[in-house]
């Protein structure tokens, strides 16, 4: 069974995207990871059970350069969807998804995501 589950992300800037994240999202970081060559990583806390991982994109394609840097299509759930709506400073209009009130945001780099009401 799995019991948490991470994803990363490669990020031009991870101490920006960190940033957004914690303030924008009020998520927290749970661990700063150093890496070859002066690098870092930080592990965002999203719940209990997901975390995103922020590498930078030039670390990864010096070396990883097989591992894609593209973003992945992320989907959040909330219990306080209005509330987030409202903080996160590039939310969206609220729109009906299928019988599920979503929007989406950016964070600083341009990648989307959409929240949705749990």
């Amino acid at each position: 069974m799995i019991s948490k589950s991470r994803v990363m992300l490669y990020v031009h800037d991870v101490d920006q995207m960190a940033t957004f994240w914690t303030e924008e999202l009020q998520t927290t970081i749970v661990e700063t990871m150093a890496l070859p060559a002066g690098y870092h990583g930080q592990v965002i806390k999203i719940s209990d059970e997901f975390e995103l991982v922020l590498f930078p994109k030039e670390f990864a394609q010096k070396y990883s350069p097989e591992v894609p840097t593209t973003t992945p299509s992320l989907m959040f759930y909330s219990n306080r969807f209005e509330q987030m709506h409202k903080i996160i400073s590039t939310a969206g209009e609220i729109t009906d998804n299928n019988g599920t009130a979503t929007f989406n945001f950016h964070d600083p780099e341009g990648n989307y995501f959409v929240m949705a009401k749990a």
